[in-house]
């Protein structure tokens, strides 16, 4: 990486700062439960390990493979080596980079008006930021949600809880 990529990188983090210090004290609260351990670092990204049976792997990441929270990633202990994994939560960092703290209140705002206005869409899977991170890193973009009915016949749109 040559003076001006890192330059380039440095303004980058500096705009993913409101974000990133939100994800401080998740860190805090992860260390204080000894739920992660850090595996690396990439482009300015901090990459963290969820460790098994933790607090936050119980309370947080039985569904969730990974999670990016500005320039910090979590990854769950079994995805921790997954490529496609990786690469998704690293675009969901690249996005964060850019946008800054407009990335969080447009993903977010996206999932509200998607959820009470568009009932033919899905919240998360056809999230404008989700199909960018899943088309970055190989992943299938058009997910079946349709199929996910429950027992009394209806569609499950909000899957974080």
């Amino acid at each position: 990486m040559n003076t001006k990529e890192k330059f380039f990188n440095v303004l980058l983090w500096i705009n993913a700062l409101p974000v990133t210090i939100f994800s401080i004290w998740v860190l805090i609260l992860a260390s204080i439960t000894k739920s992660v351990k850090f595996i690396r670092w990439h482009n300015f990204i901090a990459e963290f390990e969820v460790l098994e049976n933790s607090f936050f792997h119980n309370k947080f990441f039985l569904k969730w493979a990974g999670m990016s929270l500005g320039v910090v990633n979590l990854y769950r202990f079994d995805y921790k080596d997954n490529e496609k994994t990786i690469k998704h939560e690293r675009r969901h960092s690249e996005q964060i980079m850019k946008l800054g703290i407009f990335q969080p209140i447009l993903y977010f705002g996206f999932v509200l008006v998607c959820y009470f206005m568009f009932k033919d869409r899905h919240p998360y899977y056809d999230n404008p930021f989700e199909l960018d991170a899943r088309y970055s890193a190989n992943q299938k973009i058009d997910v079946n949600w349709r199929s996910k009915v429950d027992e009394k016949g209806n569609v499950d749109r909000w899957i974080w809880w």
